[in-house]
């Protein structure tokens, strides 16, 4: 849905999904009935902020559609200069499926999150081009580092019991090798946590 704003300030930010009928309606300040009350402050404070500084705007919202559910929409302006005042153009776009989306994943994520952290497990992830490892928190905590730790190849060796970093270099090595057939990492070593103790890491 693209729409515009007079000098007034006034902006339709009804996504398509909320029914033509309402769309008259919207073009006024009646489409304040329709936000969730959550969003009402925070839409107000973004849009208001634009208007007065004629800078561009965005905002996430959701709008109560006909059938009376609320769907997420986004909304962007940007200030057109031109005789008479500044006016505001941009467009409203139903975003909810991806929103949803979104939510579906993040609670997934926090799903794996709290079973890694039950069970004591971390998860890595390293980008052998760039050379650059992510730990996740339980990676950490299995380590004993802290949870802002920035991490490395060499910081992960430098954690390793001496007696185990030839051997761990050398099983990386293999599974990076393209020659070998075996890629896999499957490997235990030993840790020196930062009191001293030593943990086994499989």
């Amino acid at each position: 849905l693209g729409g515009g704003a007079a000098p007034g300030g006034e902006l339709p930010l009804g996504g398509g999904k909320v029914g033509a009928e309402r769309g008259e309606a919207l073009l006024g300040r009646a489409w304040v009935e329709t936000l969730h009350p959550d969003d009402l402050d925070r839409l107000y404070r973004r849009w208001f902020a634009a208007f007065e500084t004629n800078a561009a705007f965005e905002c996430e919202y959701r709008l109560r559609n006909a059938a009376g559910d609320y769907r997420w929409q986004v909304a962007r302006a940007v200030p057109v200069n031109a005789q008479g005042g500044c006016y505001w153009v941009g467009t409203v776009t139903d975003v909810h499926d991806r929103v949803a989306a979104e939510a579906k994943a993040r609670a997934r994520q926090e799903q794996i999150q709290l079973a890694q952290d039950a069970a004591g497990v971390g998860a890595y992830d390293w980008d052998i081009v760039t050379d650059t490892l992510v730990w996740n928190d339980g990676c950490k905590r299995v380590f004993g580092l802290p949870l802002n730790s920035e991490v490395s190849y060499q910081r992960f060796r430098e954690l390793l019991h001496p007696d185990d970093r030839g051997r761990t270099d050398a099983i990386v090595a293999r599974a990076l090798d393209p020659a070998d057939p075996d890629d896999s990492y499957n490997t235990e070593y030993r840790v020196i946590l930062p009191g001293g103790a030593v943990r086994w890491v499989d």
